[in-house]
Parts: C-alpha cells; structure tokens; sequence
C-alpha cells in the first residue's frame, strides 16, 4: 500500500527543518516514526508542504567572494539588475554584466522587489498607430515592409496537409493548418476500431517494432498501465508475451486503485464519524 504521511509527521516536519539539512531530517524522521523515507521523497514532501530547507547552502564562490554577494543581498531591495550591476562594479572595481547579476539573484532566490511587469491596464506606446507613425526612419520602415508575407504567400517549411515525417522511429502525419501533427499509429488504431482515443489512452506496439503498425499489433492501454510496463520492463519482441505483461499491468493497476478507493472511503467515514 502508498505511504501516506500523518498530520502528526506533516506537523513533525514543519517544527523541526529549521537548521537540520534533508539528510539529517531524514535521519531523525525515520527514527521517530519507524518509516524508511528516502531523501528524495523527503524533498518532494517539502514541496507539497511548502516549506524550505532548513539550511541554506552558502552563496559564496570564486566568482561571488563572500563581501561581494553580502554587498549584493545588503542592497538588494528596490534596484533592479542594472542598477544593481552598476553598484557592484563601482564598489569592487569589478566588470560584472547585467546578466550574471540577474542569474546570482535568481539561483540564490533574492528579490530585488522591484516589479518589471506592466501594470494592469498598462496601454503599449504602439497601440493605435501605423506602421508608419512606429518607424522613425524610411530605412527602418524598408526593413520591416521587406519582412512582410505577401498574399498567398506561405513559409519556406511549409508542407501540406497529409504528409508524413519520421521522428525517433515514429511516423507522424499532418492532419491541419497551420501546424497540427498526428502520431500515425493513433490515426490507423481509431480508423481500425472505430474508437476514439483519449488524452490518457496509450497504443503500444506488440512486437516493439514502431515501424510495424498492422492494426493486429497495436494495443490501446492507459499511461498508469504503460508506467507499470515500462517500470517492470514487461515488454518483447513476442508479441504473446508482451500482451501477458499488458494483462499483468492491468491487473496491478485495477487492484491499486482499488486500493486507494478503499483507503479514501475509509478516511471519508473516519472524517464524518469525528464530526
């Protein structure tokens, strides 16, 4: 059965990161309650609670010294990266870019508290104005009239409706404009059984073989059974064997939500009991 985490671990987790790392939060959650939580798991947990960890990894490197990014993180608030990088510069004697500023910020999660977005309602200097009123120049005006698509007109890739390309073995067809592709598998699979396939619907090759696309060898399954094939490697080249293993994940997949069914009713009917 899944792991589930308690309101008593969630609470246990939130009073006790502050200045212990994920492994020796790890470390001291197992020993408390007896679990085997991995490190990444404890990480992906964190985010679910939004939380950070309690530890913050040092900023410091050779190309941050340690008085340049405390200079960074001490006038930090209310200069953006170009003022930022002028003060830099000019305190250290330094030839940082605007762009290696912004970087440090952002790896490092300081905000500068200023706000670059337009505002709402913001109206952009162009709105309402031709072409000719937007370019201050003949010459500039020339360069943009010679970018413009003549009627009729259409891009050098462009290829029509119906054509087929090969990505990565699979065959995919151009079903409409001005960019919308298909896999052709899907295509002869829904012509085939007259069914509709949806966004969770997978269709796999039987044989492993992308190129085969006989209606014979493609079977319609969903992406939890295909992670299941895929995490247990139940697929060969034999077709009969490859079809076991859909069997296999069928059934694995039908008894965990089965499961979960289970588990959610019985929370719903602790949840009303207590009220």
């Amino acid at each position: 059965m899944r792991f589930r985490y308690t309101q008593e671990m969630d609470d246990f987790i939130r009073d006790n990161r502050e200045g212990v790392d994920l492994t020796d939060m790890v470390r001291i959650f197992n020993g408390r309650f007896g679990t085997s939580v991995t490190v990444s798991a404890m990480r992906s947990k964190y985010k679910a609670l939004g939380v950070r960890v309690g530890v913050r990894r040092t900023i410091y490197s050779r190309t941050w010294p340690r008085e340049v990014a405390e200079f960074v993180m001490e006038h930090n608030e209310g200069n953006d990266a170009a003022t930022m990088t002028a003060l830099v510069n000019a305190e250290f004697g330094t030839s940082y870019t605007v762009a290696q500023v912004q970087a440090f910020r952002k790896n490092h999660k300081i905000p500068s508290g200023v706000c670059t977005r337009f505002s709402k309602g913001h109206e952009p200097w162009t709105k309402g104005k031709r072409i000719e009123e937007i370019c201050r120049t003949p010459e500039a005006l020339a360069r943009v009239r010679g970018t413009y698509y003549q009627k009729g007109n259409s891009p050098h890739n462009h290829v029509p409706v119906g054509t087929e390309i090969v990505r990565e073995g699979y065959t995919w067809v151009k079903t409409g404009e001005p960019n919308h592709w298909k896999a052709k598998h899907r295509i002869i699979y829904e012509k085939a059984t007259g069914q509709k396939l949806g966004r969770d619907d997978v269709i796999i090759f039987l044989d492993g073989d992308p190129g085969n696309m006989d209606p014979a060898n493609l079977e319609r399954i969903t992406r939890s059974e295909n992670s299941v094939i895929n995490r247990w490697e139940l697929r060969c080249a034999d077709p009969e064997v490859t079809r076991t293993g859909v069997a296999v994940a069928r059934l694995y997949s039908a008894i965990r939500n089965r499961e979960e069914e289970k588990h959610e009713g019985e929370s719903a009917g602790s949840e009303q009991s207590a009220v």
